[in-house]
């Protein structure tokens, strides 16, 4: 835990017993579990973020291997772009299945951090070697420029704190959902299912350097995996643009519980394959940084999704691995 900082005064913190201490005298207990707390608001608890039972049904669903095609994307970044013994960030760690997943291949310095205390408590629980704790994700408290590798999944995005906890030759490596992400299930649950509109995020102070399409395909038979799902994908729902939200009604989407979800039979939703196409788009993103250098070289990529432009180096190489644009 090296690299976290007081949220309070920014100082280091050091470990003493049990107990985190920076040099202006605030303290930090660890829990039981090995997760620390440094959220500012002495509410940070179960009232913010997922409650218990969502967390365990995020744990429960992840768990059967779902979406391991996407640990594996993250895993080949992390392979590509780290060191042993360099530090990787899970921003919005859930309850840790991806940095877990992580942690049995690769000797880095994982940490991860999550606004619910549900959650990150659930990922303390692995006991995979990573240093969790509850924060907000716009005021991380790591050290500025000590993460070599930061990865974010279908979370909200800080642009200027990801910059700030990134080394110069740092990567951001984040996904949002592909065009047709869950549409077998939207078809059994709307009327009208709608496309996932594919926009990487706002990233000012960061460079995007490539795309990659994660691909696969899954059936649910089961009903607790299929509610799980849902209660998933309306969550999602929840954090898109509010007016978008008021056109497709929330309200009408509510009254679609897991009751109505039973009463559909098992076996329709076999044939029309829920959850068919699980698609996700990553963006890899390096930091701007504040000087130019010399042009380097675009070699061909074969997920090129997006134009790049003239480009600079940066103080490290990287291995020439598709596309990399680093600096506009």
């Amino acid at each position: 835990m090296n690299r976290l900082i007081c949220p309070v005064c920014g100082q280091g913190l050091t470990l003493f017993d049990r107990v985190l201490k920076c040099g202006g005298g605030h303290c930090f207990d660890l829990a039981k579990e090995g997760y620390v707390n440094l959220l500012r608001s002495g509410k940070a608890g179960e009232s913010r973020g997922d409650n218990k039972e969502m967390a365990r049904s995020r744990r429960d669903f992840l768990e059967k291997g779902w979406f391991e095609p996407l640990a594996e994307e993250i895993a080949a970044c992390v392979e590509r772009f780290t060191s042993e013994n360099d530090a990787v960030l899970d921003i919005c760690c859930g309850e840790g299945y991806y940095t877990d997943f992580l942690t049995r291949r690769f000797h880095r310095d994982f940490y991860g951090f999550d606004l619910s205390k549900n959650m990150v408590r659930l990922a303390a629980k692995r006991r995979c070697g990573a240093s969790f704790f509850v924060a907000n994700i716009a005021s991380i408290p790591i050290q500025s420029g000590s993460v070599r590798l930061a990865f974010h999944l279908f979370a909200p995005f800080h642009a200027a704190q990801f910059s700030r906890v990134i080394s110069d030759d740092g990567v951001i490596v984040t996904a949002v959902a592909g065009k047709n992400h869950l549409l077998g299930l939207k078809r059994v649950l709307y009327d009208t299912p709608y496309l996932n509109d594919e926009q990487p995020p706002e990233a000012e102070g960061l460079t995007l350097a490539e795309t990659r399409r994660v691909r696969g395909s899954i059936t649910l038979s089961d009903p607790s995996d299929i509610a799980s799902l849902r209660q998933r994908n309306v969550a999602s729902l929840r954090q898109r643009n509010v007016a978008s939200l008021r056109q497709r009604n929330v309200a009408s989407l509510r009254q679609r519980n897991v009751a109505s979800l039973r009463q559909r039979n098992v076996a329709s939703l076999r044939q029309r394959n829920v959850a068919s196409l699980r698609l996700w788009r990553t963006f890899i993103f390096f930091k701007t940084p504040s000087t130019a250098g010399h042009a380097i070289k675009l070699r061909p990529a074969v997920l090129l999704l997006f134009p790049f432009y003239p480009s600079y180096q940066r103080r490290r190489a990287f291995p020439s691995q598709g596309n990399v644009c680093t600096n506009k």
